[in-house]
């Protein structure tokens, strides 16, 4: 059986470590403004305050930050700098995580969750994430956790992103023609939002199942069955 999760929200409470890369992106630029005026919040994007379009609208619409978006990186391209803008903050959130006291790393996975992915593992189910974030972000929080190496695979944006370099955010199927490809159909997809994760579970062909931040992961696995 193929047991996915989603991460931010799901695996871990990674609000935190997002909003330290947006605030240290926006210092690193030298842009005046807080990251409530150029991201507002939305609250399907609650934990991440990203997507392209969100960018080139909060940072690039004004003509002041863009201006000195695009001197920062010599580009005037809208699309090539949101681009930009979403490199520099996976850089300073994945620095984030890993200078992080592991103590307090570990405080933000979700309840019981090690136990509960080390019992699945037991009964040879595979453990895979797919998570609209970066899957260089995903795995360094994992790495950090010691964890990497129980998961079977990781599919963040990079996987839901076509060959035109559209990406195809959850719940789109894109996504489902991506696992027809492997040997890991979607058996329970497990997340933290009971209206896009449930659409994207049914879009791929699998059972969902919702966590909040109460959820232990022990009593959740109890409903899988095998």
């Amino acid at each position: 059986m193929n047991i996915i999760f989603d991460f931010d929200g799901t695996i871990a409470k990674s609000t935190q470590y997002h909003r330290v890369g947006w605030e240290q992106a926006i210092k690193e630029l030298g842009l005046k403004k807080e990251l409530s005026q150029l991201l507002p919040y939305e609250e399907n994007l609650k934990e991440r305050f990203d997507s392209y379009r969100r960018i080139k609208k909060g940072f690039l619409d004004d003509d002041v930050d863009y201006g000195i978006a695009s001197v920062y990186f010599g580009l005037t391209d809208k699309e090539l700098l949101a681009r930009k803008i979403m490199d520099l903050k996976e850089s300073l959130t994945i620095a984030s995580i890993l200078k992080e006291d592991i103590s307090q790393t570990l405080k933000t996975l979700g309840f019981n969750f090690i136990e509960a992915v080390n019992s699945l593992k037991s009964k040879n189910n595979s453990i895979s994430i797919v998570s609209s974030s970066r899957e260089t972000i995903v795995s360094s929080y994992l790495h950090k956790c010691g964890l990497l190496d129980l998961f079977d695979y990781i599919w963040g944006e990079e996987s839901l992103t076509d060959e035109t370099g559209t990406l195809h955010d959850k719940p789109h199927s894109y996504f489902k023609a991506v696992l027809t490809k492997t040997n890991y159909p979607m058996n329970v997809y497990i997340g933290d939002n009971d209206s896009i994760d449930k659409e994207f579970a049914e879009a791929c062909g699998g059972k969902f199942m919702y966590v909040d931040k109460d959820t232990d992961f022990l009593d959740l696995i109890k409903n899988i069955k095998q």
